[in-house]
């Protein structure tokens, strides 16, 4: 026979598994040494539910500041570093779980670190029974969740403000009636009613929303929702309980499930009653002031000043459309009569040189009836950090009867100095006189 001889199967089977075996132990070492490296404290307890230690993982040392020695010589005992107001809870659990059949559970509680301070850790615990069903040791490991626990009591304080406060919380469910899932108790100091008016179908939502508001808010939500929106804002009014309705700012976020359907509607609702008040109250008065005379413009400080607002009633007292002037068709500083040119711009330089927040002028404005009116111009100079002009926001009146008074009280006056200055040379030809006073008269 040619060729290399076949060793024996056997031995090719013994190779093999010893070789398994070098792997499995070297995986084996590996994760150990990857669990050891981690935040992870392994400790195994005596059976005797006391919390004995009788091992505790080398990195107890870097995530709690202990050696381990400490522990399995008992100079330290576990529950000793229990935090006083969980100590009384662990003891009464732990003498359950010591008593129960469970084969594993997990606690949470504070420790106390080497450093004197507290770390809150989780602990997941494994209990190891012997055949009389007797805990003979509980083994577990121990991970710090002091940045969970900390985030959660910001978010709980943050929850207890919300809910001591205006902001009403709801939970609605899908439908047009607006069935109510759940409400925050507040809802009893904000509209006036129990949340279980609401939660045994009492009240539906729906019925609370002002009969004017009803259709928009609910056209709003279909568009919003054709939008694939995940939250929107609505404005509208609620009814009390004591028959009054307040204005609300709802705010909206769609909950769906993984087809896509909408399962919940979650928001917050929240008294914005005041506000709107004020609005209505800011936009009378702007009504009011827009029907008037005065006409309001806001431009900019080029050379040539840029109008970028100007109000409607410009047209009843001037008579231009505004956009005219914001299109720039009609430039403003084009409408200042010639002679007003040069006094008003040099004001206008001055008054930005000297940091002025506001000034007033009077000049006279072209109308588009080619007249000119005389107007009285206040305004307020808007500035940035640098401390540079941005904005001149301002008004303007016409005051052109109140310059033609002014105007003809100083012709009456002037005519009566020249008369009183006749009077003082009147001579001996009566007629003469007679005749200088007539011209004087007119």
């Amino acid at each position: 026979m040619t060729g290399k001889p076949t060793p024996p199967k056997q031995d090719t089977d013994v190779e093999a598994h010893t070789l398994r075996n070098q792997k499995n132990q070297e995986a084996q070492n590996w994760d150990q040494q990857l669990f050891m490296a981690g935040p992870m404290v392994v400790f195994t307890w005596s059976g005797n539910g006391e919390g004995v230690v009788e091992y505790v993982s080398a990195n107890v040392e870097s995530e709690f500041g202990y050696q381990p020695i400490d522990f399995l010589s008992g100079k330290i005992l576990y529950p000793d570093l229990f935090h006083p107001e969980d100590r009384t809870r662990l003891v009464a659990e732990t003498r359950v779980l010591h008593e129960s059949t469970l084969a594993n559970y997990a606690q949470e509680y504070r420790l106390l670190c080497a450093n004197g301070r507290y770390k809150w850790v989780q602990d997941f615990t494994v209990v190891e029974r012997d055949s009389d069903d007797k805990p003979l040791h509980y083994r577990g490991y121990i991970i710090d969740i002091t940045v969970r626990k900390e985030a959660e009591e910001a978010l709980n304080r943050e929850k207890r403000l919300l809910i001591s406060g205006p902001t009403m919380v709801f939970t609605w469910y899908r439908g047009n009636d607006l069935g109510v899932k759940y409400v925050s108790a507040n809802v009893e100091q904000e509209l006036g009613y129990q949340p279980d008016l609401f939660f045994n179908g009492t009240l539906r939502y729906r019925s609370l929303i002002h009969p004017e508001d009803i259709d928009r808010i609910y056209s709003e939500s279909d568009a919003f929702l054709k939008q694939d929106l995940n939250h929107y804002e609505q404005e509208y009014r609620l009814l009390c309980a004591n028959g009054q309705y307040k204005w609300v700012y709802d705010f909206t976020v769609v909950e769906k499930d993984a087809q896509g359907e909408i399962f919940y509607y979650h928001g917050y609702v929240s008294d914005i009653t005041k506000r709107k008040q004020a609005e209505q109250a800011l936009n009378r008065e702007k009504h009011l002031f827009m029907s008037g005379p005065m006409v309001v413009l806001t431009w900019k400080p080029y050379a040539h000043p840029l109008v970028i607002y100007i109000s409607a009633n410009v047209k009843n007292e001037f008579g231009y459309e505004a956009e005219e002037l914001l299109n720039e068709t009609i430039y403003y500083n084009s409408l200042i009569h010639p002679e007003d040119q040069d006094r008003i711009w040099a004001e206008v330089r001055e008054h930005r040189q000297c940091k002025r927040s506001s000034y007033a002028q009077e000049y006279r404005l072209l109308c588009a009836n080619g007249q000119y009116k005389w107007v009285y111009d206040y305004t307020v100079i808007e500035r940035n950090a640098e401390g540079e002009p941005q904005y001149h926001h301002g008004y303007l009146f016409d005051i052109t009867a109140r310059k033609l008074t002014d105007q003809a009280l100083r012709n009456n006056t002037e005519r009566l100095e020249r008369i009183n200055a006749c009077l003082l040379t009147l001579g001996s030809d009566h007629n003469k006189n007679i005749n200088d006073l007539t011209a004087l008269c007119g």
